[in-house]
């Protein structure tokens, strides 16, 4: 929100109230950009299924494998950051890359 015109990649966010701040990958362009990162999950893993300890503790997974590769992890962003809305982007085997924005907020995801 701070640098709209910023390309779609690896950014350091701004400092968080605390003053710390982490890497985490900025989507600019889906759904009018703005989007960080939190979680990449395949649903054919079982690591993240429904009663997974990633979904209710700060545990983060393969947090400095920072793309758009598909492989799971969970981010800092999953645990520090508030939100307005999510995007969740689903990529198909087969067939075009879809997205959903979901108006809902909270202090963080987790």
């Amino acid at each position: 929100q701070e640098n709209p015109g910023l390309p779609s990649g690896v950014h350091r966010l701004p400092p968080l109230p605390d003053g710390s701040s982490f890497r985490a990958f900025c989507d600019m362009n889906t759904a009018g950009g703005g989007w960080t990162l939190a979680m990449k999950l395949d649903g054919r893993s079982e690591r993240f299924e429904y009663y997974s300890l990633f979904w209710t503790t700060p545990q983060l997974e393969d947090a400095d494998d920072i793309d758009l590769e598909h492989d799971e992890a969970k981010y800092p962003a999953f645990n520090l950051l508030p939100f307005e809305q999510l995007l969740i982007v689903m990529e198909p085997l087969q067939g075009a890359t879809r997205h959903l924005v979901i108006d809902a907020s909270a202090p963080s995801l987790l």
